[in-house]
């Protein structure tokens, strides 16, 4: 079977990324963000004034101090070089981390995900 490997990676997708909108969808507004992202300071040191300031821990530390459920293996890899990386997606240092498929500070295609999920894992994973 040809793309086999393709419908094994969107299947993984779309159990990772449940709430994600497909592609041929209408692309929302912003989703509502989950409560422990509406306060800075769950990610943030706050400086003067209640403004956020640096993050508490360095990525992905950070993310996995409340996401405990995605130290598997079973999910992306984060601190590797992509051999295909995307324009527009952030890395830090040249490498993956969970804020390069993630938008902590929007929820546009659910799961905060930068782009609608059918869309996202093709961009480095290409055909």
């Amino acid at each position: 079977m040809r793309y086999g490997w393709m419908i094994a990676l969107a299947g993984l997708c779309l159990f990772l990324f449940p709430g994600a909108v497909f592609a041929g969808e209408q692309r929302r507004e912003d989703g509502p963000m989950p409560a422990s992202k509406r306060e800075c300071s769950s990610c943030h040191r706050i400086v003067t004034g209640n403004q956020p300031g640096p993050l508490k821990q360095p990525l992905p530390a950070l993310c996995l101090s409340c996401h405990t459920a995605h130290q598997s293996l079973a999910n992306h890899p984060t601190g590797v070089i992509p051999q295909n990386p995307a324009p527009g997606l952030p890395l830090d240092q040249g490498r993956l981390t969970c804020t390069t498929c993630h938008d902590p500070h929007r929820n546009r295609f659910g799961a905060l995900l930068r782009l609608p999920q059918t869309e996202l894992c093709v961009v480095c994973h290409r055909l």
